[in-house]
């Protein structure tokens, strides 16, 4: 899978592929470049915390397999990945995630899901 924002212009040099990329910065316990563009739209991807694995244990799974949809979040949405790998395209971006990210999606973020492996994840609206 490739993105055309993430780490093409980061030093890890994964030449855009998000699973590599994904894989480097979690075992360097940093942020992908995408991850950190996000950010500006109010999309938080990070490792979670021993709590915040702890709380959404008692939250409701979904899941979806290989799929492109389109979103829109009424409510802000906090998740967590118990499997798969999405690219989240919003606007003109996009940014990676996959099993073991928590991700916190705000209100008002429209965007589109492309799930390239079977997703499971725990989530609550907010």
């Amino acid at each position: 899978m490739k993105n055309k924002g993430c780490c093409t212009y980061t030093a890890c040099e994964r030449n855009g592929n998000c699973s590599l990329c994904m894989k480097y910065h979690r075992e360097n316990n940093s942020p992908t470049s995408c991850q950190n563009n996000a950010k500006n739209a109010g999309i938080i991807i990070k490792t979670p915390t021993d709590k915040e694995i702890a709380e959404m244990k008692n939250n409701p799974i979904w899941g979806c397999d290989v799929s492109v949809f389109d979103w829109h979040y009424d409510s802000e949405e906090h998740c967590l990945l118990l499997k798969g790998e999405v690219t989240l395209e919003y606007g003109d971006s996009s940014v990676c995630f996959a099993k073991g990210d928590y991700c916190v999606f705000p209100k008002g973020l429209s965007c589109v899901w492309k799930v390239t492996e079977s997703v499971s994840k725990h989530y609550i609206f907010k």
